[in-house]
């Protein structure tokens, strides 16, 4: 009987304790509470020191960050970008997925993204792109600890700093009377793409080693403590049978922020979208370009990829500290995930990833969206999928992401796109959110799939005081 009581126990004991982490799990991820307005408390940014090399099958902490400072109802905004690559022997033709996902206190709070791999006559560079969130729903003890997570299914996989980035941003609610000499609020933003007939060549034949080719660029004026996010996106196609590297990245006054780089493939990976991430505080006022660029690592007979600036994206949004005229809020932080795993047809039909959103702004604000898809691949065949945010008002189309796309076939089964949007709302109104994606094939091998867990969209609302 005694036995009994304490086996009794036990599984009570058991069952509370699980049935409280799926509570903190809940809420971990749930949305400010409605009328509700925040301002950024603070923003850190984490990478790892040096090259880090995963020798492990399991998931491994890459970069993290430890608050010391988080209250009841404080709302955390992540941003991660990593960039890994599969190193095998010398001729090893095995795949490795490599796979990442943000954590915040040990529950994952990202989307679980995934891409394949393949050292010999294959890509084994790539990115990841991840976007998290959660909002601290009781009193806790401090710190809490934010951690990019990754694995690889393969080893020995390497984690790159320069192309590796974790940023925390720290939101706590505010009133219309308080100080906010302490806290940053959005300004201002900017979005620029590329003209359409502005394709070019890059790393071309009588070019050196490495040359730089100017993408996209925007001049701004910042404050020495403005805190400005930056996010970055490219798109390159019709690589040089030499399989050459594809390289991007974001630039400050010459000042390299963020970069991501692969190495595609003509008949297997034709066209690639890559993406920069950083938060940056100038360090004194002045106006600054801000630029992206484009690279090739090969020498070449002709040229080996061409850039695609008009499928192209540089965008951002200016923090600035203390209360302005202009000062934006967050308002709300909403995400949501597709309810299951679902089949995407071939012929080029949208497939909504998210039901449309409508947000009513009753200021001027910004919106920024950030859509995550994860695709398993089946079928010989090449394919070519792409992922886009657009923004209707009154049924009008008024804006529209740059496409992260992929052209992929077998040997590689999974596949993840990032897209972005930053968009100013000047007139009051609902405007209707739709991220969607489509793909194509020339032959129709059966649907491929769309990850659910690997999958998510996130909106952030910011408006202007009353």
């Amino acid at each position: 009987m005694d036995i009994f009581n304490n086996k009794h126990i036990l599984f009570i004991k058991l069952f509370t304790y699980c049935l409280l982490l799926y509570t903190q799990i809940e809420l971990a991820i749930s949305e400010p509470r409605e009328g509700t307005t925040y301002a950024l408390l603070n923003s850190e940014v984490a990478s790892p020191r040096k090259d880090d090399n995963i020798s492990t099958y399991t998931y491994n902490t890459v970069s993290s960050i430890h608050l010391r400072s988080v209250r009841k109802n404080d709302i955390l905004l992540l941003h991660a970008l990593v960039k890994g690559t599969y190193e095998p022997p010398v001729g090893d033709e095995t795949i490795s997925t490599f796979s990442a996902y943000i954590a915040c206190d040990g529950v994952v709070v990202s989307p679980v993204t995934k891409k394949s791999m393949r050292r010999y006559r294959g890509n084994h560079h790539g990115s990841l792109s991840l976007t998290g969130s959660c909002r601290i729903t009781d009193e806790i003890s401090n710190p809490i600890t934010v951690a990019l997570m990754v694995k690889f299914t393969r080893t020995p996989g390497i984690i790159h700093p320069y192309g590796t980035t974790l940023v925390v941003n720290h939101y706590r609610p505010i009133t219309s009377t308080d100080d906010l000499s302490q806290f940053w609020a959005p300004i201002d933003f900017f979005s620029i793409t590329g003209h359409a007939n502005s394709d070019f060549f890059f790393q071309n034949p009588a070019d050196p080693y490495g040359t730089r080719y100017k993408l996209l660029s925007v001049e701004k004026k910042f404050e020495p403590e403005d805190k400005v996010y930056i996010s970055a996106h490219a798109t390159a196609d019709d690589p040089d049978p030499e399989i050459p590297m594809f390289g991007f990245e974001l630039i400050a006054n010459s000042k390299r922020l963020s970069g991501s780089s692969e190495n595609p493939i003509p008949t297997e990976l034709s066209r690639i979208s890559l993406n920069a991430l950083s938060m940056w505080s100038p360090a004194s006022k002045k106006t600054i370009e801000l630029q992206t660029r484009v690279y090739g690592l090969q020498v070449s007979s002709r040229p080996n990829m061409r850039a695609r600036p008009h499928l192209s994206r540089l965008e951002g949004i200016i923090f600035r500290k203390n209360r302005h005229p202009n000062s934006m809020f967050l308002t709300n932080a909403f995400r949501s995930k597709p309810p299951r795993d679902m089949p995407i047809r071939l012929d080029n039909s949208e497939l909504d990833i998210l039901t449309p959103k409508t947000l009513t702004f009753a200021q001027p604000g910004i919106v920024r969206i950030k859509a995550h898809a994860t695709i398993k691949n089946k079928g010989s065949n090449v394919k070519s999928c792409y992922l886009r945010i657009a923004v209707e008002k009154n049924s009008k189309q008024v804006a529209l992401s740059a496409p992260a796309s992929r052209s992929f076939k077998l040997p590689y089964v999974f596949h993840s796109l990032h897209a972005e949007l930053v968009y100013g709302i000047k007139k009051p109104g609902d405007y209707t959110v739709r991220p969607y994606l489509y793909c194509a094939s020339q032959v129709n091998e059966g649907p491929i799939t769309l990850i659910k867990n690997g999958s998510e969209v996130f909106i952030d609302k910011f408006e202007q005081e009353p």
